[in-house]
Protein backbone atom coordinates (compact mmCIF):
# COMPACT_ATOMS: atom_id res chain seq x y z
CA UNK A 1 0.00 0.00 0.00
CA UNK A 2 1.54 3.45 -0.95
CA UNK A 3 0.19 6.32 1.15
CA UNK A 4 0.35 9.41 -0.37
CA UNK A 5 2.35 12.38 1.77
CA UNK A 6 -0.24 14.74 2.19
CA UNK A 7 -3.30 14.26 4.00
CA UNK A 8 -6.76 15.09 3.70
CA UNK A 9 -10.38 15.61 5.58
CA UNK A 10 -13.82 13.88 4.96
CA UNK A 11 -17.02 12.76 6.30
CA UNK A 12 -18.22 9.73 8.11
CA UNK A 13 -20.80 8.56 5.46
CA UNK A 14 -23.32 7.45 8.23
CA UNK A 15 -22.76 9.90 10.91
CA UNK A 16 -21.56 13.09 9.16
CA UNK A 17 -18.84 13.85 11.73
CA UNK A 18 -15.58 14.65 10.14
CA UNK A 19 -12.71 12.87 10.26
CA UNK A 20 -8.95 12.46 8.86
CA UNK A 21 -8.45 10.87 6.19
CA UNK A 22 -6.02 9.37 3.66
CA UNK A 23 -5.25 8.94 -0.14
CA UNK A 24 -3.86 5.72 -0.79
CA UNK A 25 -2.62 3.63 -3.92
CA UNK A 26 -2.29 0.37 -4.91
CA UNK A 27 -2.51 -2.32 -8.26
CA UNK A 28 -6.27 -1.58 -8.28
CA UNK A 29 -5.90 2.37 -8.19
CA UNK A 30 -6.31 5.16 -6.12
CA UNK A 31 -8.73 5.00 -3.14
CA UNK A 32 -9.78 7.46 -0.18
CA UNK A 33 -9.61 6.23 3.31
CA UNK A 34 -10.79 7.63 6.49
CA UNK A 35 -11.90 5.68 10.28
CA UNK A 36 -14.98 7.29 11.76
CA UNK A 37 -14.55 6.05 15.79
CA UNK A 38 -18.24 4.90 15.49
CA UNK A 39 -18.91 3.18 12.07
CA UNK A 40 -15.33 1.95 11.71
CA UNK A 41 -13.24 1.80 8.70
CA UNK A 42 -14.16 3.37 4.94
CA UNK A 43 -12.16 2.60 1.71
CA UNK A 44 -13.48 4.12 -1.96
CA UNK A 45 -12.25 4.15 -4.97
CA UNK A 46 -11.76 7.67 -6.62
CA UNK A 47 -9.39 6.69 -9.61
CA UNK A 48 -9.03 3.47 -11.64
CA UNK A 49 -5.43 3.97 -12.63
CA UNK A 50 -1.75 4.43 -11.48
CA UNK A 51 -0.48 6.24 -8.88
CA UNK A 52 1.38 8.09 -11.79
CA UNK A 53 -1.33 8.84 -14.05
CA UNK A 54 -3.52 10.39 -11.02
CA UNK A 55 -0.63 12.82 -9.54
CA UNK A 56 -0.34 14.23 -13.21
CA UNK A 57 -4.01 14.59 -13.22
CA UNK A 58 -3.44 16.72 -10.32
CA UNK A 59 -0.60 18.49 -11.47
CA UNK A 60 -1.53 20.07 -14.87
CA UNK A 61 -5.21 20.95 -13.25
CA UNK A 62 -7.27 23.15 -10.35
CA UNK A 63 -7.78 26.73 -9.81
CA UNK A 64 -6.28 29.05 -12.14
CA UNK A 65 -4.54 30.72 -9.13
CA UNK A 66 -7.07 33.69 -8.93
CA UNK A 67 -8.40 34.62 -5.36
CA UNK A 68 -11.15 36.31 -4.67
CA UNK A 69 -11.01 39.51 -2.53
CA UNK A 70 -11.28 39.52 1.08
CA UNK A 71 -15.02 40.05 1.07
CA UNK A 72 -16.75 36.91 2.91
CA UNK A 73 -20.31 36.91 4.18
CA UNK A 74 -19.91 34.65 7.06
CA UNK A 75 -17.47 33.43 10.20
CA UNK A 76 -15.69 30.03 9.80
CA UNK A 77 -17.18 28.49 12.79
CA UNK A 78 -16.79 24.41 12.34
CA UNK A 79 -14.92 24.81 9.17
CA UNK A 80 -15.68 23.21 5.44
CA UNK A 81 -18.35 21.94 4.83
CA UNK A 82 -20.21 22.85 7.43
CA UNK A 83 -19.56 26.28 7.61
CA UNK A 84 -20.35 26.16 3.83
CA UNK A 85 -20.83 29.70 1.78
CA UNK A 86 -18.02 32.40 1.45
CA UNK A 87 -16.16 32.52 5.02
CA UNK A 88 -12.70 33.90 5.45
CA UNK A 89 -11.46 30.59 4.09
CA UNK A 90 -13.08 30.50 0.69
CA UNK A 91 -10.16 31.20 -1.40
CA UNK A 92 -11.01 31.08 -5.19
CA UNK A 93 -13.00 33.17 -7.38
CA UNK A 94 -16.39 31.41 -8.35
CA UNK A 95 -16.12 30.23 -11.88
CA UNK A 96 -20.16 29.76 -11.62
CA UNK A 97 -23.65 29.06 -9.29
CA UNK A 98 -25.92 27.05 -9.85
CA UNK A 99 -29.47 28.86 -8.39
CA UNK A 100 -32.15 26.75 -7.41
CA UNK A 101 -34.97 28.51 -8.67
CA UNK A 102 -37.47 25.59 -7.42
CA UNK A 103 -37.67 22.10 -5.97
CA UNK A 104 -40.58 20.59 -8.23
CA UNK A 105 -39.73 18.76 -10.32
CA UNK A 106 -42.23 16.73 -13.11
CA UNK A 107 -40.06 13.95 -12.95
CA UNK A 108 -40.17 11.39 -10.10
CA UNK A 109 -36.40 9.18 -10.83
CA UNK A 110 -35.52 6.64 -8.50
CA UNK A 111 -32.08 8.51 -8.26
CA UNK A 112 -31.69 12.06 -7.99
CA UNK A 113 -29.20 14.05 -6.10
CA UNK A 114 -31.72 17.48 -5.49
CA UNK A 115 -35.19 16.32 -5.70
CA UNK A 116 -36.23 15.35 -2.05
CA UNK A 117 -39.75 13.98 -2.35
CA UNK A 118 -40.52 14.95 1.26
CA UNK A 119 -39.14 18.30 0.97
CA UNK A 120 -41.06 21.52 1.92
CA UNK A 121 -41.92 23.69 -0.95
CA UNK A 122 -38.66 25.77 -2.15
CA UNK A 123 -39.56 27.93 -4.75
CA UNK A 124 -37.66 31.65 -3.89
CA UNK A 125 -39.66 34.87 -5.53
CA UNK A 126 -38.41 36.65 -7.59
CA UNK A 127 -37.98 39.72 -5.90
CA UNK A 128 -35.67 36.85 -3.26
CA UNK A 129 -33.84 35.32 -6.27
CA UNK A 130 -32.44 38.90 -7.20
CA UNK A 131 -31.47 39.84 -3.81
CA UNK A 132 -29.18 36.07 -4.48
CA UNK A 133 -27.59 37.28 -8.06
CA UNK A 134 -26.65 40.84 -6.36
CA UNK A 135 -25.28 39.03 -3.60
CA UNK A 136 -23.64 36.60 -5.96
CA UNK A 137 -22.37 39.33 -7.87
CA UNK A 138 -21.28 41.54 -5.47
CA UNK A 139 -19.40 39.25 -3.58
CA UNK A 140 -17.35 38.09 -6.99
CA UNK A 141 -16.57 41.58 -8.31
CA UNK A 142 -18.34 40.69 -11.17
CA UNK A 143 -20.77 38.61 -12.75
CA UNK A 144 -19.91 35.00 -13.94
CA UNK A 145 -21.52 32.02 -15.52
CA UNK A 146 -24.89 31.03 -14.14
CA UNK A 147 -26.95 27.88 -13.88
CA UNK A 148 -30.59 28.15 -13.25
CA UNK A 149 -31.85 24.39 -11.44
CA UNK A 150 -34.11 22.71 -9.74
CA UNK A 151 -35.93 20.62 -9.25
CA UNK A 152 -36.99 21.43 -12.58
CA UNK A 153 -36.61 24.80 -13.45
CA UNK A 154 -39.20 25.31 -16.54
CA UNK A 155 -41.75 23.76 -14.51
CA UNK A 156 -42.08 27.54 -13.32
CA UNK A 157 -44.28 29.57 -15.29
CA UNK A 158 -42.19 33.09 -14.84
CA UNK A 159 -38.80 31.17 -15.75
CA UNK A 160 -38.28 33.54 -18.77
CA UNK A 161 -38.91 37.01 -16.21
CA UNK A 162 -36.43 35.69 -14.29
CA UNK A 163 -33.66 34.70 -16.86
CA UNK A 164 -34.67 38.46 -18.21
CA UNK A 165 -34.07 40.10 -14.50
CA UNK A 166 -30.76 38.28 -14.34
CA UNK A 167 -29.43 39.34 -17.66
CA UNK A 168 -30.85 43.10 -16.22
CA UNK A 169 -27.67 42.32 -13.16
CA UNK A 170 -25.38 41.63 -16.13
CA UNK A 171 -25.66 37.95 -16.09
CA UNK A 172 -24.34 37.22 -20.04
CA UNK A 173 -24.13 33.20 -19.54
CA UNK A 174 -27.08 31.79 -18.44
CA UNK A 175 -27.43 28.22 -18.42
CA UNK A 176 -30.81 26.25 -17.85
CA UNK A 177 -30.68 22.55 -16.49
CA UNK A 178 -33.42 20.88 -17.42
CA UNK A 179 -35.19 16.81 -18.02
CA UNK A 180 -36.61 18.42 -21.30
CA UNK A 181 -39.81 17.72 -20.53
CA UNK A 182 -41.53 20.91 -20.89
CA UNK A 183 -39.34 21.93 -23.97
CA UNK A 184 -40.63 19.01 -25.68
CA UNK A 185 -44.22 19.77 -24.58
CA UNK A 186 -44.45 23.42 -25.44
CA UNK A 187 -42.81 24.21 -28.70
CA UNK A 188 -42.99 28.14 -27.82
CA UNK A 189 -41.17 27.46 -24.61
CA UNK A 190 -37.29 27.60 -25.67
CA UNK A 191 -38.32 30.74 -28.06
CA UNK A 192 -39.26 32.62 -24.60
CA UNK A 193 -36.33 31.52 -23.08
CA UNK A 194 -33.92 32.62 -26.09
CA UNK A 195 -35.95 35.82 -25.82
CA UNK A 196 -35.63 36.58 -22.38
CA UNK A 197 -31.55 35.83 -22.95
CA UNK A 198 -30.55 32.30 -22.08
CA UNK A 199 -27.69 31.05 -23.59
CA UNK A 200 -27.54 26.93 -23.41
CA UNK A 201 -30.02 24.68 -22.24
CA UNK A 202 -28.21 21.22 -20.16
CA UNK A 203 -30.28 18.82 -21.49
CA UNK A 204 -30.58 15.84 -19.17
CA UNK A 205 -29.78 12.91 -21.96
CA UNK A 206 -28.50 9.72 -20.53
CA UNK A 207 -28.76 7.25 -23.61
CA UNK A 208 -29.86 6.91 -27.35
CA UNK A 209 -32.66 4.57 -26.85
CA UNK A 210 -35.53 4.16 -23.55
CA UNK A 211 -33.80 1.47 -21.87
CA UNK A 212 -31.20 3.56 -19.65
CA UNK A 213 -34.45 5.87 -19.08
CA UNK A 214 -36.13 3.25 -17.59
CA UNK A 215 -33.50 2.79 -14.91
CA UNK A 216 -32.50 6.80 -14.28
CA UNK A 217 -35.83 8.34 -14.54
CA UNK A 218 -38.12 5.12 -14.06
CA UNK A 219 -39.69 6.03 -17.77
CA UNK A 220 -39.25 6.15 -21.56
CA UNK A 221 -38.05 9.55 -22.50
CA UNK A 222 -35.55 9.26 -25.71
CA UNK A 223 -38.78 10.58 -28.01
CA UNK A 224 -39.30 13.36 -25.49
CA UNK A 225 -35.67 14.21 -25.53
CA UNK A 226 -35.11 14.25 -29.37
CA UNK A 227 -37.89 17.41 -29.53
CA UNK A 228 -36.36 19.29 -26.69
CA UNK A 229 -33.37 18.80 -29.09
CA UNK A 230 -35.40 20.12 -32.09
CA UNK A 231 -37.53 23.06 -30.57
CA UNK A 232 -34.22 24.41 -29.16
CA UNK A 233 -33.14 24.42 -32.54
CA UNK A 234 -35.71 25.78 -34.15
CA UNK A 235 -35.79 28.53 -31.17
CA UNK A 236 -32.08 29.30 -31.96
CA UNK A 237 -31.01 27.97 -27.93
CA UNK A 238 -27.32 25.90 -28.04
CA UNK A 239 -27.96 22.63 -26.23
CA UNK A 240 -25.47 20.42 -24.05
CA UNK A 241 -26.12 16.87 -23.77
CA UNK A 242 -25.37 16.00 -20.29
CA UNK A 243 -25.20 11.89 -19.88
CA UNK A 244 -25.59 10.82 -16.02
CA UNK A 245 -23.38 7.12 -16.61
CA UNK A 246 -24.09 4.36 -14.30
CA UNK A 247 -22.04 1.33 -14.57
CA UNK A 248 -23.84 -1.75 -16.39
CA UNK A 249 -26.75 0.81 -17.54
CA UNK A 250 -25.50 3.56 -20.09
CA UNK A 251 -21.68 2.82 -20.30
CA UNK A 252 -22.32 0.94 -23.44
CA UNK A 253 -23.89 4.01 -25.31
CA UNK A 254 -20.94 6.62 -24.70
CA UNK A 255 -20.38 6.26 -28.33
CA UNK A 256 -23.42 6.05 -29.89
CA UNK A 257 -23.89 9.43 -27.67
CA UNK A 258 -20.98 11.03 -29.37
CA UNK A 259 -22.30 10.27 -32.77
CA UNK A 260 -25.94 11.68 -31.78
CA UNK A 261 -24.36 14.76 -30.12
CA UNK A 262 -22.41 15.34 -33.98
CA UNK A 263 -25.46 14.75 -35.54
CA UNK A 264 -27.60 17.25 -33.92
CA UNK A 265 -24.29 19.65 -34.59
CA UNK A 266 -24.45 23.15 -34.68
CA UNK A 267 -27.60 23.10 -32.05
CA UNK A 268 -25.34 20.62 -29.68
CA UNK A 269 -22.34 21.96 -28.74
CA UNK A 270 -20.68 19.54 -26.21
CA UNK A 271 -21.43 16.41 -24.54
CA UNK A 272 -20.42 16.71 -20.44
CA UNK A 273 -20.73 13.07 -19.07
CA UNK A 274 -20.98 12.53 -15.15
CA UNK A 275 -20.81 9.50 -12.77
CA UNK A 276 -23.63 8.77 -11.00
CA UNK A 277 -22.92 10.54 -7.86
CA UNK A 278 -24.48 8.48 -4.75
CA UNK A 279 -26.47 10.72 -2.22
CA UNK A 280 -29.74 12.37 -2.32
CA UNK A 281 -32.88 9.28 -2.65
CA UNK A 282 -30.07 6.57 -4.01
CA UNK A 283 -31.73 3.50 -1.86
CA UNK A 284 -28.59 1.39 -1.29
CA UNK A 285 -24.67 2.12 0.01
CA UNK A 286 -22.66 1.70 -2.67
CA UNK A 287 -19.58 -0.29 -3.50
CA UNK A 288 -16.71 0.31 -5.03
CA UNK A 289 -17.84 -1.83 -8.52
CA UNK A 290 -20.56 1.06 -8.54
CA UNK A 291 -18.40 3.64 -9.06
CA UNK A 292 -17.34 5.37 -11.89
CA UNK A 293 -13.69 6.99 -11.80
CA UNK A 294 -12.59 9.57 -15.01
CA UNK A 295 -9.82 7.34 -16.36
CA UNK A 296 -12.30 4.18 -17.06
CA UNK A 297 -15.15 6.84 -18.68
CA UNK A 298 -12.01 8.19 -20.59
CA UNK A 299 -10.97 4.37 -21.76
CA UNK A 300 -14.35 3.48 -22.75
CA UNK A 301 -14.79 7.05 -24.99
CA UNK A 302 -11.17 5.88 -26.87
CA UNK A 303 -12.79 2.28 -27.13
CA UNK A 304 -16.08 3.05 -28.12
CA UNK A 305 -15.33 5.83 -31.15
CA UNK A 306 -12.38 3.87 -32.39
CA UNK A 307 -9.66 6.18 -31.44
CA UNK A 308 -11.59 9.21 -32.80
CA UNK A 309 -11.92 10.56 -29.13
CA UNK A 310 -8.58 9.89 -27.12
CA UNK A 311 -7.58 9.27 -23.50
CA UNK A 312 -4.87 12.40 -24.30
CA UNK A 313 -7.32 14.90 -25.54
CA UNK A 314 -8.26 15.27 -22.55
CA UNK A 315 -6.92 17.60 -19.42
CA UNK A 316 -8.68 18.68 -15.82
CA UNK A 317 -10.48 21.58 -15.74
CA UNK A 318 -9.08 25.03 -14.56
CA UNK A 319 -11.55 26.60 -12.04
CA UNK A 320 -13.15 23.34 -10.77
CA UNK A 321 -11.87 20.48 -8.38
CA UNK A 322 -9.40 18.82 -10.69
CA UNK A 323 -11.07 15.26 -10.19
CA UNK A 324 -14.72 16.97 -10.18
CA UNK A 325 -15.71 15.51 -13.71
CA UNK A 326 -14.41 14.68 -17.18
CA UNK A 327 -15.22 17.03 -19.71
CA UNK A 328 -14.54 17.29 -23.52
CA UNK A 329 -16.65 19.84 -26.04
CA UNK A 330 -16.67 18.31 -29.19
Amino acid sequence: MDTFPAGTESLCPVCLIKLPASITADENGVFLEKHCPHHGPFRTIIWRGSRESYTAWLRDGGPSGKYRSSWHQKKCERGCPFDCGLCPDHKVETCSAALMVTNRCNLNCPVCFTHGRKEMLHEPSIAELEEMLRFYRDASGSPFPLELCGGEPTVRADLPSIISMARSLDFKHIQVNTNGLRLSEDPDLACRLKEAGATVIYLGFDGVDDLPYLTTAGRELIDIKKRAVENSARAGLAVVLVPVLVPGVNTGQIGRIIETAKSWMPTVKGVNFQPVSYFGTYPDTPRNEDRLTIPEILKMLAEQTEGEIGESDFMPPGCEHRCARSRRFI
